[in-house]
């Protein structure tokens, strides 16, 4: 489940730079960074919460 949500963000973002909507560059703000951040914070909190409801992880080892 995890390899195929990190695939999906990948193609999400060469797709998104190779349309022109986002530039990709070297140069990055200190909000830009934290806005980052923070997304992927919220983003990992609400993929684990709706997986718990789900019950993804139950045939895991661990």
């Amino acid at each position: 489940m995890a390899a195929e949500i990190h695939i999906a963000n990948n193609l999400f973002a060469f797709y998104i730079s190779g349309f022109g909507l986002d530039k990709i560059t070297t140069n990055v703000d200190m909000l830009s960074y934290s806005m980052d951040i923070i997304c992927v914070i919220i983003i990992s909190i609400l993929l684990l919460y709706l997986s718990s409801k789900q019950d993804c992880f139950k045939n895991t080892d661990g």
